[in-house]
């Protein structure tokens, strides 16, 4: 369904490129045809998966127009791609705690152990990680004068745009050595598919005829084994790939909401300087 909706969002924007923006109005019937032209016309209970796409915040109904909240199914998507490498690399606490995060209030390190059902003192550990690789920051509130351990409050949170710089720098470094290893199995192998394939193509201009120059049972296996690995390396750099388109068109849109709210004046690609004049003002 949503990408039923992606889709008449792209068709939409080849046509006019000023289409594709934060919210896209589309009738029922439009998405009905769409679901139709994509072979999903015997497709039960699309207005029930409408609901629950209402219910995700990704779609908004007005009667019988539906808004897409092209924002929002971006900002859900990257979120996804974020949590997914967090839980790799830190463990599925860490993946709790910056799903509680990444709603963008401030929190103790109490109310997040709390929330995320962990002890406070495995949350501290976890938040600590987290801070030193740059991923969670935190705002002190202590007050004034009183620098005691027991008087100490920090409010831990964490900048959406940096969390995504940081996951699309890992997918990049990931693709490229999933690419490096990919060319190294190719290299391996290169001689005897070189040689199968002047093989097959002298079966088959000669069909009749016995070709005595066979490959050993040992190089059959190596190269069948070269195109597995090959179809397994190829969909991961696929779904890496995604996820890095994915992550630019979420860091592009986030330029163009603060360029539109805090103005071309002192804006900063970065991301920095504008989201600083604007907390100033």
């Amino acid at each position: 369904m949503i990408c039923n909706c992606l889709r008449y969002l792209n068709q939409q924007s080849q046509d006019n490129p000023s289409t594709l923006r934060k919210r896209v109005n589309v009738t029922l019937s439009e998405i009905t045809r769409l679901c139709t032209e994509y072979g999903n016309e015997a497709e039960i209970g699309l207005e029930g998966k409408l609901d629950l796409l209402i219910r995700f915040q990704m779609l908004e109904k007005d009667g019988s127009v539906y808004t897409v909240l092209l924002f929002k199914m971006v900002e859900k998507m990257v979120q996804q791609c974020v949590l997914q490498w967090i839980s790799t690399k830190y463990g599925m606490d860490a993946r709790k705690i910056m799903a509680l995060l990444f709603e963008g209030n401030y929190f103790e390190p109490k109310n997040v152990a709390k929330t995320c059902v962990m002890d406070e003192k495995d949350a501290n550990q976890v938040l600590y990680r987290l801070m030193n690789d740059g991923l969670v920051s935190f705002q002190d509130m202590t007050p004034a004068g009183n620098f005691f351990p027991y008087y100490c409050t920090y409010l831990y949170t964490c900048n959406k745009v940096n969390v995504v710089h940081h996951a699309r720098k890992a997918a990049l470094n990931v693709e490229n050595k999933l690419l490096l290893r990919k060319q190294h199995e190719h290299e391996k192998v290169k001689d005897l598919i070189k040689k199968k394939k002047v093989i097959d193509d002298y079966k088959a201009s000669h069909p009749n005829e016995n070709l005595e120059d066979q490959l050993l049972p040992r190089e059959e296996r190596e190269v069948a084994n070269f195109y597995r690995i090959d179809e397994m390396l190829l969909k991961r750099i696929n779904s890496l790939e995604q996820q890095i388109i994915i992550s630019d068109c979420y860091i592009e849109m986030k330029r163009k909401m603060l360029k539109e709210e805090c103005g071309s004046k002192g804006w900063d690609p970065v991301l920095k300087l504008a989201v600083k004049k604007k907390k100033a003002a």
